[in-house]
């Protein structure tokens, strides 16, 4: 993104007057204007504001449009309009639909922001009728990985309107009255995405499914480091066993227990398994059963011995 240095000016006149000598020069100011003209067209489906750009300063205009809230001074964190069109100068009318409650008093003026500037023109007040409820229409893809980008379609929709899946707010990315294109936060399964605006949430009934919600964990340094350890997960935590320690360069007996509820670990009774064949006695006993199937027979409890097992009766204990 191109860096630059952002100012912010509140206009009441478009123009510099510069005194040179005894002449009186009126010279273009180098950043946009953006007035209000009038606000007509008060009803229960918002107002109609009727504006004029009086500068196109000497920058590129990345966004126009319009603040409005209750507060007296409105900016770009309150209720807020961004318009599509090419600005030109002149005057033009505009639809505002949103956000606005009956009998309620509300603050608007016209923003315009270029590379270098962003202009407030002087704000103009009202009082609402009402506006056009908003809706959620549909959201593409329907699954996808923590961090990807989701497009939900609304109508009616406000600038400043927020995502969220499940519980967890959402980083929007772009937005405009049709759609909101956000980022998947970090979570795992179904949840169900909504948008909130003006105070009212709408969750959308299909829910979003997260794939492959993958994470570093950061395993305690007291753990060795293993090369091919076993790994198997039991009632929801997972452990680790066994395996070969770079540490010591010899056969680990120890056992760490994971719980992803609080990302803990914490470690167990030892793998009471000796020698070289300790991996295939982990497997037989963790993973594999006498028909091939795979399954975690008996973890919690003791380990009944077979015949073809060299690992006496073991429980995980702490």
């Amino acid at each position: 993104m191109k860096n630059y240095r952002a100012y912010i000016l509140i206009l009441t006149l478009p123009l510099f007057i510069v005194t040179c000598k005894k002449d009186v020069l009126f010279k273009p100011v180098d950043y946009p204007g953006f007035i209000i003209t009038a606000i007509n067209e008060i009803n229960a489906e918002g107002i109609t504001v009727t504006a004029e750009i009086t500068s196109l300063g000497n920058d590129s205009i990345i966004d126009y449009g319009f603040v409005w809230s209750t507060s007296e001074e409105p900016d770009l964190n309150d209720f807020r309009k961004s318009l599509t069109h090419p600005p030109k100068m002149g005057t033009f009318k505009e639809k505002i639909s949103n956000c606005i409650d009956w009998g309620v008093i509300y603050y608007i003026r016209p923003y315009i922001q270029s590379t270098r500037y962003l202009v407030y023109g002087v704000k103009e007040s009202f009082v609402g009728m009402g506006s056009i409820p908003f809706q959620i229409i549909d959201f593409s893809p329907k699954s996808g990985k923590i961090g990807s980008e989701v497009t939900i379609t609304c109508s009616n929709l406000n600038q400043n309107a927020e995502v969220y899946f499940g519980n967890i707010k959402a980083e929007k990315k772009s937005s405009n009255s049709e759609n909101i294109v956000a980022t998947v936060p970090y979570l795992s399964g179904d949840n169900h995405i909504s948008v909130q605006q003006n105070g009212v949430k709408l969750v959308f009934p299909l829910p979003f499914q997260v794939i492959f919600p993958w994470s570093k964990i950061l395993i305690p340094e007291e753990c060795p480091s293993l090369l091919y350890p076993a790994a198997f997960s039991l009632e929801g935590k997972g452990y680790i066993l066994s395996g070969y320690s770079t540490n010591t360069q010899s056969y680990s007996n120890e056992v760490w227990e994971f719980n992803p509820s609080d990302n803990s670990w914490t470690r167990k009774s030892d793998f009471p398994g000796q020698g070289p064949k300790r991996e295939q006695e982990l497997i037989r006993i963790a993973f594999r059963s006498r028909s091939g199937g795979f399954r975690v027979p008996r973890w919690v409890g003791v380990i009944e011995q077979a015949k073809e097992w060299s690992v006496p009766p073991w429980q995980i204990t702490g």
